[in-house]
């Protein structure tokens, strides 16, 4: 999407914007049809790759929401009247011109724009509420488990950190997912029915780490971010709040 904007000097600045989306859709649609000729370490390192992208992708679907809803109310807020308003008490009514009031809202969702380009998805959350008065677990229900269940998992790969697997302390022999980032990401497949059972001994835990990485651990938390866009989505129902690059999605795959 190409659009002009105005800087202080008057001079128009042509500014063009592509979904990141874009790039990593058409990846991932090669990547999985040519999956089978990964070897076990490049098929782990695509399934990494796999889940930063999902998760990239959700984090940028928030901002869009929320950058779509203030650029709208901004619009409505330049065609509100600015003749003068009443403002009236117990004792009497008095004239006031609206005109400072817009100035202030509008300053408000600048601030909020402002922030959001640079965000966590802690921050986001905050300020999806902020903006849609609403929280955003009662807008995606059992998918904001999923989304937080990503988002930890997605902090490990995407910052180097190490994939480290604990057992104990009660007993040595079984593996503990408890404060693990990998936590959330186990309970929400074994709710899937894609992990069997979150007791995993010692000698499994090679078994764990391959499922994680499976196609169909994969393809389950794919359907996941699909539907949590779906519904990020449905919070601008407005056409003019449908401009690229909202409407990019993640590819449907198959098995």
């Amino acid at each position: 999407m190409t659009e002009r904007q105005a800087n202080p000097s008057n001079m128009k600045l042509v500014r063009t914007q592509t979904s990141t989306t874009t790039f990593s859709r058409a990846y991932l649609e090669r990547a999985w049809s040519d999956r089978a000729r990964l070897n076990a370490m490049e098929r782990r390192g695509f399934a990494v790759f796999f889940y930063m992208t999902i998760t990239a992708h959700l984090e940028a679907c928030i901002v869009e929401v929320i950058s779509s809803r203030i650029d709208s109310s901004r619009w409505a807020i330049r065609h509100m009247p600015e003749q003068t308003g009443t403002l009236s008490d117990d004792s009497d009514a008095k004239g006031i011109a609206l005109r400072p009031f817009h100035d202030a809202l509008a300053s408000l969702l600048r601030g909020i724009a402002r922030r959001i380009e640079k965000a966590a998805l802690d921050s986001l959350i905050d300020l999806f509420k902020e903006v849609f008065a609403r929280d955003l677990v009662a807008v995606l229900g059992d998918g904001y488990q999923d989304l937080i269940a990503l988002s930890r998992i997605r902090n490990v790969f995407a910052h180097g950190r190490q994939y480290v697997l604990h057992f104990g302390p009660e007993d040595e022999n079984l593996l503990t997912l408890e404060g693990s980032p990998l936590e959330e990401a186990a309970k929400r497949l074994r709710g899937a029915g894609v992990i069997k059972s979150l007791a995993i001994e010692g000698t499994d835990h090679e078994e764990f780490t391959q499922t994680l990485f499976s196609d169909e651990a994969l393809l389950y938390f794919l359907g996941r971010a699909r539907m949590i866009e779906a519904s990020l989505k449905a919070m601008v129902p407005f056409e003019a709040e449908h401009g690229p690059p909202l409407m990019v999605s993640l590819p449907e795959l198959n098995a």
